[in-house]
């Protein structure tokens, strides 16, 4: 998968690619550890700052912390569909509350979020959005 990304990232043009959509084989791997997608392999996609829809569905665990969902979230900032992973990352997830953050800051046209949130770790300490209701 990180080879497919640097491939992505050289070979497409970073103003037209809007769709990136990925779908594993429906088989579910023995040992999820050794299936892992992280920040580092994601960073190629990083180049496409018109992304709208970025889907990689497989059973992939996926290691990716506040500070990279950051920094994605500020080059993905047309993202509307963002979903990573259908099997629920095998309790890997370093992404918290606070980390979804720059998604609400940055990414304004987002609509659907599908990634897995560790809440075992209450980190909002003011810096959250919080919601406005619209009359």
């Amino acid at each position: 998968m990180e080879m497919f990304f640097q491939v992505l990232s050289s070979q497409c043009s970073n103003t037209l690619l809007k769709r990136i959509i990925l779908v594993a084989p429906s088989f579910i791997p023995t040992n999820l550890l050794d299936h892992t997608i992280d920040e580092g392999m994601l960073s190629p996609l990083l180049s496409f700052p018109d992304l709208t829809k970025l889907e990689i569905c497989s059973y992939h665990v996926f290691k990716i912390s506040n500070n990279a969902l950051q920094k994605m979230a500020i080059a993905w900032r047309r993202l509307q569909i963002w979903e990573f992973g259908i099997g629920g990352w095998a309790g890997q997830s370093r992404v918290t509350l606070e980390g979804l953050a720059p998604l609400v800051q940055y990414c304004t046209e987002l609509v659907h979020l599908g990634v897995v949130v560790d809440a075992t770790i209450i980190d909002c300490t003011g810096q959250c959005p919080t919601a406005k209701s619209h009359n």
